[in-house]
């Protein structure tokens, strides 16, 4: 059997879009878009943290805000 050699470059970027397709599809990414376009605006669910106290979440949700402004 003849090997097959693929180019670094091609397998590195096959590998990276696998894995972001893998990602959004255990995250639920791909699900949440398609339902945003069909479905009115769901009541929030209250956010659980087993981790962060009030006053960190706080802290780290103003931080995030800072960086990353919201779009809407």
């Amino acid at each position: 059997m003849a090997e097959v050699k693929i180019p670094r470059r091609d397998f590195l970027k096959s590998a990276g879009a696998a894995s972001a397709a893998g990602a959004a599809m255990a995250t639920g990414i791909a699900a949440c878009s398609r339902m945003r376009k069909t479905t009115a605006n769901p009541a929030p669910e209250p956010e659980i943290r087993l981790t962060l106290t009030q006053t960190e979440w706080a802290f780290i949700s103003a931080a995030v805000d800072t960086l990353i402004p919201p779009t809407s």
